[in-house]
């Protein structure tokens, strides 16, 4: 059985312009897809999240509040708050 490996980002794009942020975005699929690396994103920008995850999970005050695919399940809204 191997380790399976796993990329953590923390705001990944925070503070950086749009072009920066689309060359994070296409690296960090690009490791995803081509290394078999499952990626766990924390962002406060509700694009990126919606851009770069397959399933999310969102916390408020510690608990779970949502749980979902971002075409579907998630009640975008409610990412906001």
């Amino acid at each position: 059985m191997e380790d399976s490996q796993i990329l953590m980002l923390d705001e990944p794009t925070k503070g950086v312009d749009i072009g920066v942020k689309a060359e994070i975005h296409r690296i960090v699929r690009e490791l995803a897809h081509e290394e078999g690396l499952a990626v766990m994103v924390v962002s406060s920008e509700e694009e990126e999240i919606l851009e770069l995850c397959d399933d999310v999970t969102v916390f408020a005050h510690g608990r779970v509040v949502q749980s979902g695919v971002p075409a579907g399940d998630l009640n975008v809204t409610r990412l906001r708050e």
